[in-house]
C-alpha cells in the first residue's frame, strides 16, 4: 500500500510539474500590442500625367515623426488617373512603406480616393486613402492595422504634406 500512494503521488507530482511548464511556455508567448500612430510629414510628390484619363505613376516620398513610431522616412507608389492640365483625377493601387531611424519597416496597401485640386488663391490638390498595414521587418515584422492618411500638395512646386491617423498591432 505504501508504495501505491508513493506511485500516486509521484504521478501527481509529474502532472503538476508538467502544467506548470505548459503554463510557463503559455505565458512566455508575445501579446498583441497595439499603438495609437498620428503625425505630419513633409515632402514631394512626382506625379507625370499625360492625356485625360491615362493612368501614370506616381510616388511620394516624405520625411517626419509618427507618434508611436518615432521619426520616419515614407516612400508610396501609387496610380494616377490623369484629369486636364496635367493634374491628377484619381489616385489608386497605394503601396507604400515607412522607414524608422534603425531601418525597421512597417508596410502598407491601401486605395486612394478622387483628388479635390484648388487653382485659386494658393493652389492645392488633396486625396485621402484608407490603408491596412501588412507586416514589415524588424519589430514590425507581423503588424497589422489600419490609418488614414491625407495628402495635400502644390501641384505646380509638387511640395506636400502628408497626415497620418490610425493604428498599429504588432506581437514582437
Amino acid at each position: 500500500m505504501h508504495t501505491k500512494r508513493t506511485i500516486e503521488s509521484l504521478a501527481a507530482l509529474a502532472v503538476l510539474a508538467i502544467a506548470s511548464m505548459v503554463s510557463a511556455c503559455a505565458s512566455n508567448d508575445p501579446k498583441p500590442s497595439t499603438t495609437p500612430i498620428a503625425g505630419t510629414l513633409t515632402g514631394t510628390v512626382t506625379e507625370p500625367c499625360g492625356d485625360v484619363g491615362s493612368r501614370a505613376p506616381v510616388t511620394v516620398d516624405a520625411v517626419g515623426e509618427l507618434s508611436g513610431v518615432g521619426p520616419v522616412t515614407l516612400r508610396i507608389d501609387e496610380t494616377a488617373i490623369c484629369a486636364a492640365f496635367g493634374m491628377l483625377e484619381r489616385v489608386t493601387d497605394i503601396v507604400g512603406v515607412y522607414t524608422t531611424d534603425n531601418g525597421d519597416e512597417l508596410r502598407f496597401t491601401g486605395t486612394g480616393s478622387e483628388v479635390h485640386t484648388r487653382l485659386g488663391g494658393t493652389p492645392s490638390a488633396t486625396y485621402s486613402a484608407d490603408d491596412q498595414f501588412s507586416g514589415g521587418t524588424g519589430r514590425y515584422a507581423d503588424a497589422t492595422g489600419e490609418e488614414r492618411v491625407t495628402v495635400s500638395y502644390n501641384p505646380y512646386d509638387k511640395s506636400l504634406t502628408v497626415t497620418v491617423d490610425g493604428e498599429v498591432t504588432t506581437t514582437g
